[in-house]
């Protein structure tokens, strides 16, 4: 996670080693120093369950607001010793000089595995969370108060939750991956825009279930991570174990971005992020860096030892939509 205010040196990095398991990070001073940041929650616990990093997520208006799932403490009522799968909420996460405290936001018997904010509401207070059992919580209180805005599904549909993405329309999209009918590339969004909930209770609200976004059956597909385009609200990007799809119709048709026509390699795509003031798109992927959406296509630039992937030279992708010749050595990474 980047700082907006701080782009340049307040980070936080959650990683995952071997030997110690995964770690929470933070640096203000651009890399140089980084400080252990998750006391007293242990990512590396899930109840018994192994899953990769943990769902975190930063308020786009509150670098200092952060909420994270995990395991941690248990609450008061519950025996000293006790750990428990809970949202973790830290409201001063850069400010302070020490490391960072989190506080229990909400305690869930499943285990969390999406969060998001809001970034119509500049206070912080709006976000929701999904488990890997298909629900969905959300609070517009800063967590003082939470509604379920999707009830877990019957036992034989076996889902579970792998994106959340509010829209700029004040919307919710949630993808999920349905376990026994191996459909991993689903998708739903909110028919109507997301209520207040001020009273802790199950809010009945619509939900349309989009086309899927791949094969029913191609674990390849499975969905990693959601993109609503602040500027067009209509724009959706899905980054999948094999690239990206695309949706320029809020999510009714989608359109695979392969790599012969719009320069994206077949990897895992596990975060899309979207710059709220340029629109700029970029897509991180495992073991090809950075891709930036230029128009029609993407970009993987030229790799820098200084300033990392840069996309001022578009390198591969514009050879693909030029019509030219690819390189031999960008052909081998196709699918």
């Amino acid at each position: 996670m980047i700082a907006s205010a701080n782009p340049t040196t307040h980070w936080a990095v959650l990683s995952q080693s071997v030997l110690f398991g995964q770690r929470l990070r933070r640096t203000k001073d651009g890399g140089r120093e980084f400080m252990f940041a998750h006391y007293p929650l242990d990512l590396s616990k899930e109840l018994g369950l192994q899953t990769l990093l943990k769902p975190l997520a930063m308020c786009p208006s509150k670098d200092d607001v952060l909420i994270v799932g995990g395991v941690g403490p248990g609450s008061p009522s519950t025996p000293p010793g006790t750990m428990s799968q809970s949202l973790w909420k830290s409201d001063k996460f850069f400010s302070t000089t020490a490391s960072p405290t989190w506080v229990r936001n909400f305690t869930n018997i499943s285990v969390i595995t999406a969060v998001a904010f809001a970034a119509f509401d500049p206070s912080c207070d709006t976000y929701a969370f999904g488990t890997n059992s298909g629900q969905v919580w959300l609070t517009t209180t800063g967590g003082e108060k939470w509604c379920q805005i999707r009830p877990s599904p019957p036992s034989d549909q076996m889902r579970y939750t792998t994106g959340l993405i509010f829209s700029p329309d004040r919307s919710l999209y949630v993808t999920l991956v349905d376990k026994l009918s191996k459909a991993f590339g689903l998708v739903a969004k909110t028919e109507a825009a997301i209520p207040k909930c001020v009273v802790d209770d199950t809010l009945d609200l619509k939900w349309k279930e989009l086309p899927l976004v791949a094969r029913a059956a191609d674990e390849r597909e499975h969905v990693n991570t959601i993109a609503v385009h602040p500027l067009k609200p209509g724009t959706v990007f899905v980054g999948t174990n094999a690239g990206v799809w695309g949706s320029n119709d809020h999510g009714n048709t989608w359109m695979r971005h392969d790599y012969h026509g719009y320069g994206m390699p077949n990897v895992p795509v596990l975060d899309i992020k979207i710059s709220p003031k340029t629109g700029q798109v970029v897509a991180f992927t495992y073991g090809r860096g950075a891709f930036l959406w230029q128009e029609n296509g993407w970009c993987d630039g030229t790799p820098s030892a200084v300033v990392g992937t840069n996309f001022q030279s578009c390198g591969s992708q514009a050879l693909i939509r030029s019509g030219l010749p690819v390189p031999v050595n960008d052909v081998v990474s196709a699918p």
